[in-house]
């Protein structure tokens, strides 16, 4: 298994939790498609060190706030087009 890049490795900064390694920060933003305005998650940081350093945690909390819009809207629209037809199938029986 020598030579063989793997999507998470152990945290640099902690030492004890599972981090995304460049790959698996590659393979993420290729996954949601987000190579432009990529979320600011270091290589080899787990979630709970970016959660604890203050400037990773409002870089983060930042991108968020950005980008939930682009991220959320599909998965509200997804939820809310399958309702509408129930309420309209229900309301034309009323």
């Amino acid at each position: 298994m020598e030579g063989k890049e793997t999507d998470y490795v152990i945290c640099t900064r902690c030492g004890r939790h599972r981090a995304h390694s460049e790959v698996g920060i590659r393979k993420l933003r290729d996954a949601f498609d987000l190579h432009v305005a990529a979320p600011p998650i270091p290589p080899g940081v787990c979630w709970t060190c970016i959660r604890e350093d203050p400037a990773l945690n409002s870089a983060l909390g930042a991108w968020l706030t950005r980008y939930s819009g682009k991220l959320v809207r599909p998965i509200r629209e997804a939820i809310a087009r399958p309702l509408e037809i129930i309420d309209d199938f229900v309301a034309h029986f009323q």
